[in-house]
């Protein structure tokens, strides 16, 4: 099961990907943040945050012009 929430914000915006174990937060600069056609280009996720509960780990990161950090 997989659920999508958007919280309103201040110019930013903010995506919640919530499954049984694990969820996913992304911080972007605007408000496309899923390709809905192929080669769409997708605001910057400036922080991503992706929590596996299942394996008690917890992944930052970020991609800014289509590039993911290192």
């Amino acid at each position: 099961m997989r659920e999508h929430f958007r919280l309103p914000s201040n110019g930013d915006n903010e995506l919640i990907r919530v499954r049984t174990d694990s969820f996913v937060v992304n911080l972007t600069s605007g408000p496309i943040v899923e390709a809905e056609e192929g080669g769409e280009i997708l605001d910057n996720r400036l922080l991503s945050i992706r929590c596996d509960i299942s394996k008690n780990r917890i992944c930052f990161n970020a991609c800014v012009d289509g590039e993911w950090g290192k």
